[in-house]
């Protein structure tokens, strides 16, 4: 009732004014002086503050208004046939509305309510009639708040409105034939105005009465929380109730059952077998509405039975208690569930029944009467769904004393712990049902979630076998030498072989069949062709490296780029060469394949290592071969105990300013990988050798020889170095 009246008082400020209050008034009635020194407000002559002539107590207010209307009156016969219709008009309103404003100003607020006695008891039905009520109460002060909050902004809208009028007004000139009739129109909405500002003003009076109200029902419905008390002779009202409710549920599944007959296997062809299809959807809908209902009431029998032994704190198996709420919460949770979709299904049904009938008013009148009952069919089930939602929310608030009449009974952390374990067991059975529904499916093969961790296991577990065998393989290698590549090349091969074992075998725990894995396998070879070609020849690549043995771990190669250096790793697309400066070089393998690689260890450690230097002509050969093989005898890299490899001194060429040597050495099998510092081993001990003898290392050198001119001879000689010509070719 509160919600018409404040909007009735809306709809007065919307009808008797277009513009609201602009400027605030004086709080309360002046006095009679002041009263009596106030103007009669003239129409034609209005000040800002003309509206201060009513502001008297209320035995005045009624002369005020009769000594107005005489000065109205009189006015309005000073206007033109024309004006005066509109002018009466407004009139009228004014004076209507000072009629409506005494009967308002004389009418007195309520008391506020007493605060209540409350019982030194409560049963569980007195408990939930409070319940039932505080909800009642919390929507009505939710929408009082939301009608006070939407009328506040018609207020403070209509203020700044009615400034403007009265700022246009006022700057009217006192001749203006127009001037009478728009102080009559202020005149009019002013006085609407103050009707709704007293509606406002007494709303919110009325509206603190109902908070009262509404804090007072909350703090008794608390009180009652606190002191629920049962007789045990209520245990048998209960399971009455309880045995009744069952059978009504047993009706109520055989209802939905026959409802759900009626729509399986039905073929619609004309637009009445369609239109009775829906109308048995919606009956379908109401059917299930009315099981739930029944079967919340049958779960409120049963906690109010279960509650009573926990009130008079008797021995009660907790561990069933708790059971029985987590039943009690899924029950709850579904409901929240259906409740949304089913009230979605009966708004959009009621709204295409609604449709076709507005649309097909001369409709055939079987199709007519069939939309008309799908209407009402979708109006009763949603009437049906706000009672669903309403004993839910009772069944949710018995749930929540239960648990804490629980709580008192057991102890905290008694009541902590199995709580914690019950919410681990529910979150375990929902991850259990999750991960059992299907996701996808790859050809006729559902794919679930379980499916795919047991898939990663699977892949995981194969991944680590290989891990091991690697690890041990290497721990083999690290103790045997010479067998390094070979150990490796089979750790890899044994790598890739658990790795395709362990997917076929993942593969077939979810049931794929691999002869529909052979349909996916040639689809993907043509992505393989177009964009995953390179991968794929770098692993083929690969695999020949590994089985071909001309590149394996260890060796020292050198590339056609001029890079140098060991191979550390053969991977599925590159091998890792790591160069003497200690710097890792990826190189994908099919540039080993397909290019020219020179490996330094294929077949055999030794290298014969070729160190050149030069003496200058005339130096003897033996003293600088002896020198030269004192030098490599010093140099540690070079091979010991092998007749048919001992170092050599070759003489190789006559050079312009030298003659050129060969110091050719075998290096042993630790100096091969380390060709750069060998040659600077080899270089220092010569140069400091071929010292010790006194044998000179000659560079290149060039005579300048300068021919000197005199006479003519010297003209001749300017003009060689001028023109660039002979000096026999100049004349004399």
């Amino acid at each position: 009732m509160r919600l018409h009246r404040l909007f009735f008082a809306s709809l007065l400020v919307g009808f008797f004014s277009t513009t609201l209050f602009g400027q605030e008034a004086q709080e309360g009635a002046i006095s009679k002086t002041e009263a009596e020194t106030v103007i009669l407000p003239d129409p034609g002559s209005l000040g800002a503050d003309w509206w201060r002539y009513f502001e008297v107590e209320e035995g005045q207010l009624e002369q005020h208004v009769k000594m107005i209307s005489e000065r109205l009156q009189s006015r309005l016969l000073e206007l033109s046939l024309e004006e005066q219709e509109s002018g009466k008009a407004n009139i009228d309103r004014f004076l209507t509305n000072l009629n409506a404003l005494t009967k308002v100003r004389d009418k007195k607020y309520e008391e506020p309510p007493v605060s209540p006695l409350f019982k030194t008891a409560y049963t569980l039905e007195e408990w939930l009639a409070l319940e039932r009520q505080y909800r009642a109460r919390e929507k009505e002060v939710k929408g009082e708040q939301m009608a006070a909050t939407q009328f506040k902004k018609v207020l403070q809208g209509a203020e700044q409105n009615y400034d403007n009028l009265l700022a246009a007004y006022l700057s009217l000139d006192m001749a203006n034939p127009t001037k009478v009739l728009k102080g009559l129109e202020i005149m009019a909405d002013r006085s609407a105005l103050e009707i709704a500002r007293h509606q406002s003003d007494r709303h919110k009076k009325e509206f603190e009465i109902l908070e009262l109200q509404f804090k007072a029902l909350a703090s008794e419905k608390k009180t009652a929380l606190e002191h629920l008390s049962e007789s045990p002779d209520s245990i048998e009202a209960y399971t009455k109730k309880s045995e009744a409710h069952k059978q009504t549920l047993a009706l109520a599944k055989k209802s939905l059952n026959k409802a759900n007959s009626r729509v399986l296997g039905t073929v619609a062809e004309t637009p009445e077998a369609q239109a009775n299809n829906k109308l048995n959807e919606q009956r379908v809908i109401q059917a299930a509405v009315n099981e739930n209902i029944v079967q919340l009431h049958l779960t409120l029998s049963d906690a109010k039975t279960l509650f009573i032994p926990l009130l008079a704190a008797t021995d009660v198996e907790a561990a069933q208690l708790h059971d029985h709420l987590s039943k009690w919460e899924k029950l709850v949770k579904s409901t929240q569930a259906n409740v949304g979709i089913w009230r979605s299904e009966s708004l959009r049904e009621q709204n295409r029944a609604q449709a076709l009938l507005l649309a097909q008013p001369q409709a055939v009148a079987a199709l007519k009467k069939i939309n008309m009952k799908r209407n009402q069919q979708a109006q009763e089930t949603l009437l049906k769904l706000q009672e669903l939602d309403d004993t839910q929310q009772e069944l949710e608030a018995l749930i929540e004393a239960f648990k804490l009449y629980l709580l008192k009974h057991e102890g905290v952390i008694r009541h902590w712990w199995v709580t914690a374990g019950k919410t681990l067991m529910s979150g375990w059975d929902i991850a259990s049902a999750w991960m059992t529904e299907s996701l996808f499916k790859i050809g006729d093969t559902p794919v679930t979630a379980f499916g795919l961790l047991r898939v990663v296991m699977i892949i995981i577990i194969a991944m680590t076998i290989s891990k091991l065998l690697r690890r041990m393989l290497q721990k083999i290698s690290e103790h045997k030498d010479g067998e390094n590549s070979a150990l490796y090349t089979v750790g890899r091969l044994a790598h890739y072989v658990i790795l395709l074992i362990g997917l076929m075998i993942a593969l077939s725990s979810i049931g794929l069949d691999f002869g529909n894995l052979a349909l996916v396998a040639g689809a993907l070879s043509v992505g393989i062709g177009f964009g995953l070609q390179s991968i794929v020849n770098n692993f083929v690549s690969g695999l020949i490296l590994l089985f071909e043995q001309t590149v394996k771990v260890g060796d020292y190669l050198e590339l056609d780029s001029g890079v140098r250096g060991t191979v550390k790793e053969i991977n599925v697309r590159s091998t890792l060469v790591n160069t003497n400066d200690n710097i890792d070089i990826i190189v994908p393998n099919s540039e080993l394949v397909s290019a020219k690689v020179t490996n330094w260890t294929l077949r055999e450690a030794i290298r014969r290592l070729r160190v050149p230097f030069g003496v200058a002509y005339g130096t003897d050969k033996e003293r600088v071969k002896k020198a030269a093989l004192e030098a490599a005898e010093r140099v540690n890299y070079t091979l010991r105990g092998s007749k048919r490899r001992e170092p050599q001194v070759w003489l190789v060429n006559f050079g312009e300013s030298s003659l050129d040597f060969e110091l050719v050495v075998w290096v042993s099998q630790s100096s091969v990988k380390r060709p750069s510092a060998v040659l600077a081993a080899y270089m220092w001990e010569l140069e400091t050798s071929l010292g010790e003898y006194g044998i000179e290392i000659p560079f290149p050198q060039r005579d300048l020889h300068v021919r000197s001119l005199f006479g003519e001879k010297d003209e001749a000689g300017k003009a060689y170095f001028n023109r660039g010509q002979s000096p026999q070719s100049v004349k004399p």
